[in-house]
């Protein structure tokens, strides 16, 4: 009842009650006196009951009033519980989640529906549970709020680290009866700490190793801090220092001046003064140094001056080695220019001699007289060579080597030349990390070296000492002392050094500064061209060179070089090709230019010449596919070969462009590795044939000797091994001879040809033959790609192309396809890529599939452990993998299975079918151990690639073909079907009859 209607209900009453004191009824004596008094009482009662009535309805408002206030209180409360950035839980004292914000479902990757009613401990890593279900029960003990660092995780995600601030949540008595949790993400905020903290320790590392006294004095001049480098140059260790006077170091005569100069400048925070002044050391002299003062303000506020003093007479001598440096890239870039100039104009008389012999009858008079021109230039070409090593800019072939193998192995050839009386000690490292370097021009290198120092010691005895070791580098005086440095500097870091100590005469400043000029030289028959070269086959290398020397204490010559770091192979895009017939030839010089369309005219092909790159661009904008190739030169003037090629390839994306230069690959193709070049060659100044060019470098070598060892694989040229004596090659190649390279035999032609055309070959690999070769620098090993090469060049000698594509393994058997033409190797790598292949293996395994037929889906891990790979868990990074199988034939302890595969993951059939307790027969790396004893004994794994099908990339056409099963194969299915209880269901299949020819 409300108050409204009890007020109503009491009114009527008091009306009523009024109504019977005013009626006219007849009363007695008595009831005039009872009947009054009776209604008085009623009607004090009505009155009071009005009252009541009066304070219920204002107690009713008040209520109402107090109940809107809650609403609106818990309102703002659940608007900023919401709107809290950080995550905030409110859990019962056991720690489970009662209510949670929008935050916490960020936090924790998971739905508020999820997470309310949930024990907090379910988000908390399972090794830290423990210790948080610890935590918790003490925190439902707490009286005021506390922090803590936990760690949470959400769905499948790494654990974050949680700065948690718990505060306990109590009903009205005071009793605890909750707990509140504001979380923040502290990620970030440990990620920052950690790369501040490296920043202070690295730069804390850069102060205490520098060579500089490094000093921090207050306003005062007092030391606050001060450098570990003010005991090693002036012999006071640092902690002796703190809170003395800085000026105290300086020299008596100039304590004044040094005071107004640090005076002055903590006056202006950041100004900076520099100022030449003397520092006194332990031993009582005083060292000359160059300081750097510089204010700042402390971390306190404080106004404070950095300190820096170098040593002058460092100073100086990087100066002295600055300039000689300058004088050396000076001398460098010229004799580049002259030697790129000069083979430009050998290379047109070469060209013209080669091209009027091809012309001349053989029995020509004018013959001889070519010949003798070709020799004289040659001469020329020699010495040019000799500049362009000296320049730096030779061609190197890089490869990863041990520098003490080499070494070693050239120890007869650098011993040849060496005088009786000199003795050459080697003390060559073991177990050195690898460098890159070319190991004819490291050969080079260290024979100029070892004789220089064998003729600096004379007729009297003495020794060569050669050491290699593994050094580290860090730029200050440890490293220096008394070395010049006419490479320049290195970067601190590990290197591999090659020290060459000889005890002769040594040499006064004035010859160590000129040790290294070319055509300098102190001997009578020397041609000042052997240490020059040295450096220009350090510089080539991104080595370093420092020279110690002084008279009557011999001579110390040191090459440094960084170690090889294996660098990401980078895929080149795809792009299309033009293909027109015609080559446009760039080239600013119109004899070289002339040459070149002599040449390419000779060989069959149309040539269009720009004497310019502005030229070659409007040309090709004319008529873009017209040209096939553009034969680009690197140095011209105007527009250069970079600024050319970038500007053909915003005509044409696709344009193919060979860049051409007399420089290095290397040095030439820098700052075009995004511009996908086609190719590079390397102009040449003159051809000879291999086995002359050999005799010319190795003039020890009878012409028999170098046939020989050209033909067992033993001479490389620019880094490629050659067995053709006769080839032709530039008279400046890089040829290097291995005496100790075991000979390599010609690849066997036993492959069967299972499918053939001018685009791609599909053979027979037999087993215990490997696909491709293993390690690159094993490219000659019999493998079938050789095979496949060894034919192909036969077949078509002009364009004898073979590219890989897929692979076997070493003991599968079975097709294998190889493209013949870069545009067949293209699309079929993306028919495998695409999993639009047909695969079909046969296996004998080891056991009896339950089922007829199966489907294994299970990714493959990336990892090796132990040389094997294995079927990724749930949860593990893996690459995906699937394979189903039929039963072809039930055996006696085994099955002939037939296997395809929809990917092609390395070793995934032998994975997933040892995955299903069903090892390939003979698998010793995914079989069962050796204690097992398998239902026939075989020698390799029972796999064999039966069949294999794909659309032909290049004429449309389906292509399959079948392998019939090996002779191995056929013997252990034989064996496995005369076992007791042999099994007939189902059929065995029996392949296809497939003709095959021997490659020939």
């Amino acid at each position: 009842m409300t108050a409204d209607l009890l007020e109503e209900k009491i009114r009527t009453l008091q009306r009523k009650v009024a109504g019977l004191r005013g009626v006219g009824v007849e009363r007695g004596p008595a009831d005039d006196e009872a009947e009054p008094e009776e209604l008085s009482e009623l009607g004090t009662a009505l009155e009071e009951l009005w009252v009541s009535a009066e304070e219920l309805r204002q107690q009713s408002e008040e209520l109402a009033a107090a109940l809107q206030d809650a609403a609106a209180e818990r309102q703002r409360y659940q608007d900023l519980f919401e709107s809290v950035p950080e995550a905030f839980l409110v859990t019962d004292l056991k720690g489970v989640i009662r209510e949670a914000n929008a935050a916490a479902e960020t936090l924790l990757l998971r739905p508020r529906s999820f997470i309310v009613d949930k024990a907090l401990a379910l988000f908390v890593p399972l090794a830290d549970r423990p210790a948080f279900r610890t935590a918790v029960n003490s925190l439902a003990r707490m009286a005021d709020a506390e922090t803590r660092e936990i760690r949470l995780k959400g769905r499948g995600s790494t654990p974050l680290p949680v700065l948690a601030r718990v505060a306990p949540l109590r009903q009205a008595d005071g009793q605890l009866a909750g707990l509140r949790w504001l979380l923040r993400d502290v990620t970030a905020q440990k990620q920052s700490d950690n790369v501040r903290r490296r920043s202070e320790a690295n730069f804390r590392t850069i102060v205490e190793r520098s060579v500089d006294v490094m000093a921090v004095a207050d306003s005062e001049l007092c030391v606050r801090y001060a450098s570990p480098s003010l005991e090693r140059r002036l012999g006071f260790p640092p902690d002796e220092y703190l809170g003395r006077p800085l000026l105290d170091l300086a020299h008596p005569k100039e304590t004044a001046a040094v005071t107004e100069v640090l005076t002055s400048v903590l006056r202006e925070i950041g100004s900076e003064r520099r100022f030449e002044q003397r520092l006194r050391q332990r031993d009582g002299g005083f060292l000359s140094v160059h300081t750097v003062a510089t204010s700042l303000r402390s971390e306190s506020g404080e106004v404070v001056v950095l300190v820096a003093c170098r040593d002058a007479r460092e100073m100086k001598r990087d100066e002295q080695l600055r300039a000689e440096r300058l004088k050396a890239e000076s001398l460098g870039v010229l004799a580049a220019g002259i030697a790129h100039d000069f083979n430009n104009l050998l290379e047109v008389i070469l060209g013209r001699v080669d091209l009027a012999k091809s012309r001349l009858p053989g029995d020509s008079p004018a013959r001889a007289s070519l010949d003798q021109a070709e020799v004289a230039v040659r001469r020329a070409a020699d010495l040019a060579g000799k500049m362009l090593t000296y320049s730096g800019k030779r061609p190197f072939d890089l490869r990863r080597l041990d520098l003490s193998a080499v070494l070693r192995e050239d120890r007869p050839l650098c011993e040849a030349g060496v005088p009786a009386n000199v003795r050459v000690a080697w003390e060559l490292g073991t177990s050195l990390p690898p460098v890159m370097a070319d190991p004819g021009a490291i050969r080079q290198a260290l024979r100029h070296l070892i004789l220089n120092a064998a003729e600096a010691i004379g007729d009297l005895p003495g020794t060569v000492r050669l050491t290699t070791r593994l050094g580290e580098l860090t730029g200050g005086p440890e490293d220096q002392g008394r070395r010049h440095l006419p490479a320049g500097p290195l970067p601190p870091g590990p290197y591999v050094l090659c020290e060459v100590r000889d005890d002769g005469p040594g040499m006064d400043e004035e010859t160590r500064s000129r040790a290294f000029d070319p055509f300098f030289s102190t001997k009578f028959t020397g041609r000042g061209l052997g240490l020059p070269a040295v450096l220009g086959i350090v510089r080539g290398h991104r080595g370093g060179l420092a020279i110690e020397t002084a008279p009557g204490e011999g001579t110390t010559i040191l090459l440094a070089l960084p170690l090889a770091a294996r660098a990401p192979v980078v895929a080149s895009p795809r792009r299309k090709h033009s293909h027109g017939a015609t080559v446009l030839v760039v080239d600013d010089d119109e004899l070289v230019r002339d040459l070149l369309g002599d040449f390419l005219t000779e060989a069959g092909l149309t040539v269009v010449m720009a004497k310019s790159g502005a030229e070659a661009v409007d040309l090709y904008r004319a008529r873009p596919d017209e040209f096939g190739l553009v034969l680009l030169d690197l140095t011209m003037p105007g527009m250069g070969g970079e600024e050319t090629l970038r500007r053909l390839r915003a005509i044409h994306p696709g344009v193919r462009v060979v860049l051409c230069s007399g420089y290095s690959r290397e040095e030439a193709t820098r700052g075009f590795e995004e511009l996908n070049l086609a190719g590079f060659v390397r102009r040449v100044t003159g051809r000879m044939r291999l086995d002359l060019a050999l005799l010319r470098l190795y003039p020890g070598l009878s012409r028999r000797k170098a046939r020989d060892v050209i033909e067992k694989g033993q001479v490389s040229v620019e880094g490629r091994t050659v067995r053709e004596p006769g080839q032709p090659v530039a008279q400046s190649v890089a040829l290097d001879w291995d005496p100790n390279r075991k000979a390599l035999p010609r690849a066997r032609l036993s492959l069967a040809v299972l499918f053939e055309d001018e685009h791609l070959v599909v053979v027979d690999k037999p087993a215990g033959l490997l696909s491709v070769p293993t390690h690159e620098d094993s490219p000659h090993d019999d493998t079938a790609l050789a095979r496949v090469r060894e034919y192909v060049r036969h077949l078509r000698p002009r364009r004898p192309y073979v590219g890989r594509v897929h692979r076997l393994d070493r003991d599968t058997s079975g097709a294998l396809v190889f493209a013949l033409s870069p545009a067949a190797r293209s699309g079929l790598i993306g028919l495998f890529r695409e999993h639009r292949i047909e695969r079909r293996y046969q296996a004998l395994v080891d056991g009896v599939p339950p089922a007829d037929e199966g489907l294994v889906d299970r990714p493959l891990r990336d990892a090796y452990l132990s040389g094997r790979r294995a079927v990724a868990r749930p949860g593990e990074p893996g690459r995906p993998a699937l394979t189903r199988w039929r039963v072809v034939e039930r055996l006696p302890g085994a099955a002939l299975l037939e296997v395809e595969i929809a990917t092609g993951r390395q070793h995934q059939i032998r994975v997933h079918l040892a995955h299903l307790r069903l090892p390939v027969l003979g698998d010793a790396v995914y079989g069962p151990p050796p204690s097992h004893r398998p239902p026939v004994r075989v020698r390799r794994q029972m796999l064999h690639a039966g069949a294999l099908g794909f659309v032909h990339p290049i004429t449309g056409e389906a292509v399959r073909v079948e392998s019939p099963r090996p002779a191995d194969f056929r013997e252990a299915l034989l064996a496995l079907r005369r076992l007791p209880e042999a099994g007939t269901t189902p059929r065995a299949a029996r392949p296809a009859r497939t003709r095959r020819r021997p490659l020939r």
